[in-house]
């Protein structure tokens, strides 16, 4: 061969080499690998060292163990031994002790080793492993470690006895009889209003040691009699608990009985509760009454300085044997009303006491609130109006209006005073506005209620207006854009009285009524409809006339009849867009396209992965014509050209072969027929499919069936196009029709689209069935690279993946071309052999490792 044709040989055996280097260095570093991660086997060579292990028994949880390892050095050097040992459970490792010695040949040493035993019950295992860095010795065991007593109470005596509204100190001894240092808790459950104080709860013994803890019982004052407490105390790491009774029995008890009940009161005046003590003693006594007062702690409910309204009448009383006396709680006038809780303490003069709790309900009994119905506090001259009363006073009122030209209705006559009687629901006065103006209304309202007269006052300030007034409506305007096209609604605003009018209009030949007739109700808006068309209409303000006609009021009015007309005028404004409008539409419009191409483009992964090699193609093409530039043109590298060609082409004919014996499409396209595969439907835009429905439905009762269909939007056609706006106005993709049991599938629009279409069956006793969903594909026949680009973006991916190997081994040709970048290339090949030898040796010395 000439020097001609082996330089191109030469530069494609230096790539291949290149590449069969790499190959082989991964090759060697996983096989190196996996040697490695293998299970070495332990094999046990001729011994040079003796060692015995004692096995343990059953322990306790918390406590610590010895391990007694006897270790001999039979060999001929001195040797240090490694000792290694854990305790193991359900395949979890406790953390290994470690420990060495060292031995001169012949000598013999017994290891003593400490070992912590888990607080948790249970069987472990225990492993030891001793080895002298050549040969190793492992020893295992089965632990059963179990929960030991370490708790002890003791009392000299469980039955105490405390003397009436007294207390008493015991001594209580906590013993740690276990083998390790515990902590306790102390707990003793008493009853209510009983205070039992432990000197110390919580406490911490080492073992064989105990604490004397003063145990301070003291029963309620209003007890007496035999109770049975339980004192508990509990060991936090063994999790052990033990209990004694402790039976109480309280000697005395007070020779007097208190009765006071709850109470329902009123807060409008002075209140006396009676409280009621009863000497059941054989002597006269002196009685010591105290109260306490608190008020229940609720948000509505603010904290009053309550003892000072709520108080004793007579804080002390003198019985003789088998009398009864009466005290009072007084309660003054303005209590806050609420809940308060009552704490009355009765004690005798011989020291004895009883405790009594009541609850006190105070309400505001002469409550009266006032509802006035009238819009903005308006209304017409001869319109009544109305006044509710809510009535929580339970008694009956008398009400007064005092106001000129107001007068109360009763039975159809005018006073100025009414009684009402007592009714659960709120009582209503009626009244009649006698003439125009601005009036001041004054209602007074007045109760008996325990023999106190009680008052409330509600003042008003009313406009009363003509009748004209109160019916004549309110417009407001109309403001459209130039070229608008659409119903708009005009606002009326109603007078006090509501009416019903009949309308007519003068307005611009562009507008419309819709509405001949107007409800107005008091209070609310009503609209009058419009159809506006400003298509023709120049920018600016136009004229618009309503007549009312007023046809019935919605109030009762006395003695009038109502048959004015208002005639109104109103504006109808007609805008055009403003240049800032002009401007911000054309640059919503820009970012709304620029961001529907940009989210249309790049929102799959396919589309991503498409534009990093396109950069990437383009980014190495160019660093190539960077390196040819300004160096002498020389012959391209034909076997390498040639060999990326037909790898190139290969890869193509390959995928496109696959994707289209898999799909269909080739076939569809080629053929231009429809396919129908499955549940895939392939239809050339310009063809129809034919599906034969009754190989996917049937009836067992062999019932005529009925056939319908739905379908859904496209799945893959650009919604922003106008083609699909067209055909989602009518509705028209796909035209399906059945006979019998045969459909029919054409496309209406020549579009590249996918649709999916369900089919239902049905028969005349109401039973149904559906199909799954069919993929309908309409194929786009022209333009077969549009439909690979769509649907096929991996299968381009393949051809741009291809293209960027090829311009890589041009690139990498051209270097080596060149003198300048021999070096580089050469330190890089050193650089990875000397990578995959460090490797090789890694893994050679995990597979020397020893276990």
């Amino acid at each position: 061969m000439n020097s001609k044709a082996s330089k191109p040989r030469s530069i494609l055996t230096q790539t291949n080499s290149f590449l069969a280097l790499i190959t082989i260095a991964v090759i060697v570093t996983l096989f190196s690998t996996s040697k490695a991660l293998a299970v070495i086997e332990v094999q046990y060579l001729n011994q040079n060292f003796d060692v015995s292990f004692k096995p343990l028994t059953k322990t306790c949880a918390c406590s610590q163990q010895v391990l007694s390892l006897n270790i001999k050095n039979t060999g001929n050097v001195v040797q240090t031994f490694n000792i290694q040992y854990a305790l193991q459970k359900k395949f979890k490792s406790i953390k290994a002790s470690v420990a060495s010695v060292t031995l001169t040949p012949g000598q013999e040493q017994e290891l003593q080793l400490p070992l912590n035993i888990p607080c948790d019950p249970g069987v472990y295992k225990l492993n030891i492993y001793v080895t002298n860095n050549a040969f190793l010795k492992t020893f295992s065991q089965e632990l059963i470690v179990e929960r030991c007593e370490n708790l002890k109470l003791t009392l000299t005596n469980t039955t105490i006895k405390i003397p009436f509204c007294g207390n008493v100190t015991i001594p209580l001894v906590v013993s740690n009889i276990g083998l390790f240092q515990e902590q306790y808790e102390l707990e003793i459950k008493q009853p209510k209003h009983w205070q039992s104080m432990l000197a110390e709860s919580k406490l911490v013994l080492q073992p064989n040691t105990s604490k004397t803890i003063n145990l301070t019982i003291k029963p309620d004052c209003d007890f007496y009699g035999d109770k049975t407490l339980t004192l508990k105390a509990r060991a936090l790491k063994n999790n052990v608990q033990t209990k004694i009774p402790l039976h109480i029995i309280v000697e005395r008890k007070a020779l007097f009985n208190v009765q006071f009940q709850d109470q329902e009161i009123c807060n409008d005046f002075e209140n006396k509760l009676p409280l009621t003590i009863q000497n059941n003693a054989s002597f006269t006594d002196t009685y010591i009454l105290k109260l306490k007062v608190t008020p229940e702690r609720k948000k509505w409910l603010p904290l009053i300085n309550t003892e000072r309204q709520v108080l004793l009448v007579d804080r002390e009383i003198v019985l003789n044997p088998g009398q009864e006396g009466t005290v009072f709680i007084k309660t003054l006038q303005g209590v806050k009303p609420g809940f308060y809780n009552l704490t009355i303490i009765v004690t005798s003069k011989n020291g004895l006491s009883k405790v009594l709790h009541s609850k006190l309900f105070v309400k505001k009994c002469f409550d009266i609130q006032s509802d006035f119905k009238a819009i903005n506090n308006e209304l017409c001259v001869n319109q009544t109006f109305q006044f509710k009363i809510f009535n929580k006073a339970q008694e009956p009122l008398r009400c007064v209006l005092k106001s000129e030209g107001f007068s109360m209705i009763s039975n159809d006559s005018l006073t100025n005073a009414l009684e009402l009687n007592l009714s659960s629901q709120p009582l209503t006065i009626t009244g009649l506005a006698q003439k125009p103006g601005t009036i001041n209304l004054e209602l007074i309202i007045t109760s008996q209620l325990n023999n106190a007269t009680l008052t409330k006052i509600f003042e008003k300030t009313v406009v009363v207006n003509n009748l004209e007034q109160c019916l004549k409506p309110r417009l407001e305007q109309i403001s459209v854009k130039q070229g608008f096209q659409g119903v708009k609604a005009l606002n009326v605003n109603p007078g006090v009285a509501g009416a019903v009018y009949e309308l007519s209009f003068t307005t611009p030949s562009w507008i419309t009524a819709l509405n001949n007739t107007l409800t107005l109700q008091p209070g609310s808006k009503a609209k009058i409809y419009f159809n506006i068309n400003t298509s023709n209409a120049s920018i600016g303000s136009y004229d618009l006339t309503i007549v009312f006609k007023p046809l019935k009021t919605s109030l009762n009015f006395k003695n009038i009849n109502i048959s004015k007309e208002f005639v109104l005028k109103t504006r109808i404004n007609v805008k055009g867009p403003s240049v800032f409008e002009k401007v911000l539409a054309w640059l919503g419009l820009t970012l709304v396209n620029v961001k529907h191409w940009f989210v249309k483009t790049f929102s799959k992964p396919c589309s991503l992965v498409s534009l990093i090699l396109v950069i990437s193609i383009v980014i190495t093409m160019a660093l190539l014509l960077l390196l040819r530039s300004g160096v002498e043109k020389t012959r391209p590298n034909t076997g390498l050209v040639i060999a990326s060609s037909l790898l190139l082409i290969l890869v193509f004919i390959t995928s496109f072969a696959i994707v289209a014996r898999n799909t269909g499409l080739f076939q569809a396209l080629q053929e231009k027929q429809p396919i129908v595969k499955d549940l895939t439907i392939m239809i050339p835009c310009n063809k129809q499919a034919v599906l034969n429905l009754s190989k996917y439905f049937y009836d067992p009762d062999r019932d005529v069936l009925t056939f319908s269909y739905s379908i859904t939007t496209p799945m893959n056609l650009d919604k922003q196009s106008q083609t699909f706006q067209q055909a989602m106005q009518d509705l028209q993709f796909l035209s399906i029709d059945i006979n019998n049991s045969i459909a029919v599938i054409k496309p209406l629009q020549c579009i590249q689209a996918e649709f999916g279409v369900m089919f239902i069956a049905s028969d005349a006793k109401g039973g149904f069935a559906k199909s799954p969903l069919f993929k309908v594909f309409i194929l786009k026949q022209e333009n077969i690279f549009e439909l690979v680009a769509k649907n096929y973006c991996w299968y381009l991916n393949l051809v741009l993946f291809g293209l960027l190997l090829l311009s890589i081994e041009f690139l990498i040709a051209e270097l080596s071309k060149q003198e300048k970048y021999k070096p580089v290339i050469l330190q890089a090949s050193k650089v990875k052999a000397k990578t995959a030898k460090s490797s090789k040796r890694k893994t050679s010395r995990l597979g020397k490792r020893k276990f």
